[in-house]
């Protein structure tokens, strides 16, 4: 029964249960971050060019506008 893990003291002799279960726990929290990092980034650069051409669409929409009015085809 030496060789049983649950028996082990607390030096560094080898992982425990328990410090398998909480390095299992922190690498799986890192990669977690890291997915969430790159996730919240990807989604923020999508938001940033979907609002960029939301703009060009505007003001493609302003410039018809403008041009409409110049040539009297619509009236303020």
């Amino acid at each position: 029964m030496a060789d049983d893990d649950s028996e082990r003291g607390d030096g560094d002799e080898g992982q425990t249960p328990l410090k398998d279960y909480w390095s299992s726990l922190q690498s799986n929290i890192s990669k977690a971050s890291k997915r969430v990092k790159e996730s919240s980034h990807k989604a923020a650069k999508t938001a940033s060019e979907w609002g960029e051409q939301q703009s060009e669409k505007i003001k493609s929409e302003m410039d018809v506008v403008a041009l409409k009015r110049k040539n009297g085809i619509l009236k303020t």
